[in-house]
């Protein structure tokens, strides 16, 4: 259905999206010009729109996400079910496959990776509270696999890759009492599950902030065993060289909690001061730019193409907010969906964005945990 607009210089505005809504009525997502020069400027993009929540079992609040090529793959990380079940997804959202972990007591605290045709689930606590080092993988037959442990079980580990060549996890927590003891070390998984054990991270910690870029895993922040902050930043190569960077600055607080994330050239922490650090591909820290979501409770995740990330979350008022950030850096206000979600786990699947549980606050301002994907389909 072509549709064509003149603006007011007289020059041709080619609409190059548009979606039938609900309602039977067009609605324009994208429209631009076309200059003297051939190329096209912008005017009008909504890039990420809103979908209806998908309900997830009420069970458990710290979900996990993997994909494959074809599938999105949900654990909802709640420790202690015998044999739990996880949930994959097509494209369209329709539930297939009948997988379980198989195990008789699910580990919680876990991490989720993605790398290759697998979507990869390891580490976490059994029920009584000891560290497991066990992998389960998920291959895009949907055929569930038990892949070389880990070298030294932990859980609330960060998880990033470095491309398409390895997914790393690094840090993390041994103990197997009250008090944490914080992990170094770091293992990465190749395409084919091959395991390996790269240089251990320069300073121990818990729940690294985990971010993925195209040529570097990045590990940012984490606390200490008293659960004080980390500051250090450190990242590992295609070749899991290891690469220490300047750290974050004082005020800053990050962890496996807190938005943050790869996309584009770079990767993007936010901290509790109503700030957002940037590093760009070369590791260096190349900017600060003012956060539109004050507190450090976001939730954040790039496009599956990485070339836009979304973030949501509220203002000190409890006013929700949902911005995109693209290659340049530029912030843009996205349509709120309902509801906007804090804390959730992000990931980008095919041309959609999704969100798992998560917070949200009621109409009396109290918060309520949200037992659903939150959706967007993204428009490139």
């Amino acid at each position: 259905m072509p549709i064509r607009w003149k603006g007011a210089s007289g020059a041709l505005v080619k609409t190059v999206h548009y979606k039938r809504s609900a309602e039977s009525t067009l609605e324009i997502v994208k429209a631009a010009v076309r200059t003297a020069t051939g190329t096209l400027r912008v005017l009008y993009l909504l890039a990420f729109q809103p979908q209806a929540p998908l309900a997830l079992p009420s069970t458990g609040n710290f979900p996990l996400l993997g994909i494959t090529p074809n599938y999105l793959v949900y654990y909802n990380g709640w420790g202690g079910q015998s044999n739990p079940a996880l949930l994959c997804y097509d494209r369209n959202w329709l539930s297939v496959g009948s997988l379980t972990l198989n195990v008789t007591s699910s580990p919680s605290s876990a991490m989720a990776a993605s790398i290759g045709n697998y979507a990869l689930f390891t580490g976490g606590y059994n029920a009584s509270g000891t560290p497991v080092a066990t992998t389960y993988a998920v291959s895009n037959a949907l055929v569930r696999s038990n892949p070389t442990v880990l070298s030294k079980a932990r859980g609330l580990a960060g998880v990033g890759n470095c491309g398409s060549a390895q997914a790393v996890i690094g840090g993390g927590d041994t103990s197997t009492g009250a008090t944490m003891v914080p992990s170094a070390v770091v293992n990465a998984y190749s395409p084919t599950l091959a395991l390996s054990t790269p240089t251990a991270l320069s300073v121990a910690r818990v729940a690294p902030a985990g971010l993925s870029g195209d040529t570097y895993a990045m590990f940012a922040g984490g606390t200490d065993a008293s659960v004080v902050q980390r500051l250090t930043v450190e990242a590992y190569g295609t070749t899991l060289a290891r690469t220490v960077c300047a750290s974050l600055s004082a005020n800053a607080f990050s962890n496996i909690m807190y938005g943050y994330v790869g996309f584009s050239d770079y990767f993007v922490i936010s901290s509790g001061s109503g700030i957002y650090q940037v590093y760009n591909k070369s590791l260096v820290m190349t900017t600060i730019i003012s956060s539109p979501i004050p507190g450090q409770s976001q939730s954040a995740c790039a496009t599956a193409d990485r070339k836009r990330a979304l973030f949501m979350g509220f203002t000190s008022g409890k006013v929700p907010v949902v911005v995109s950030m693209d290659s340049t850096l530029t912030i843009r206000t996205e349509r709120a969906t309902t509801p906007v979600v804090q804390n959730a786990t992000g990931i980008g699947f095919q041309n959609w964005v999704a969100f798992a549980k998560g917070t949200y606050y009621n109409e009396a301002g109290s918060g309520v945990y949200n037992h659903a994907f939150t959706r967007y389909r993204y428009i490139a």
